[in-house]
């Protein structure tokens, strides 16, 4: 496995040691799960408007990346199922607005495979 230097987001670590085999996957679907769990909390009031409160952004994210690079591990051992439920809740996560290309690798990959 190639050697990663400077990377700052604590998913991404835990990521790379899956791949990497330092940690078990496990800690990388409870880590999606947490996220899922942080962005159902009830939004705040703020100001008038609704905000989605602090940490909602980065939690969109974590579970995003997480949901994506745990159904592609799933997928790599032979799990199809596994990998599809994954790659469903990646493509489906409305971390798709924020037009990151990666959101697309994922909606493409279940398309092209014929998981809805």
């Amino acid at each position: 496995m190639i050697s990663i230097v400077g990377e700052t987001r604590p998913y991404m670590k835990v990521v790379y040691d899956v791949y990497a085999g330092k940690r078990d996957v496990s800690e990388l679907e409870s880590l999606a799960t947490k996220a899922d769990e942080l962005m159902a909390r009830p939004q705040k009031k703020k100001g008038g408007l609704f905000s989605f409160g602090e940490g909602r952004d980065e939690a969109l994210q974590t579970s995003f990346y997480s949901w994506l690079y745990l159904g592609l591990w799933e997928e790599a051992r032979g799990r199809q199922e596994e990998a599809r439920k994954c790659l469903l809740k990646a493509a489906g996560s409305e971390y798709g607005r924020s037009q990151d290309y990666m959101w697309y690798l994922a909606a493409v990959h279940c398309k092209v495979r014929g998981w809805q």
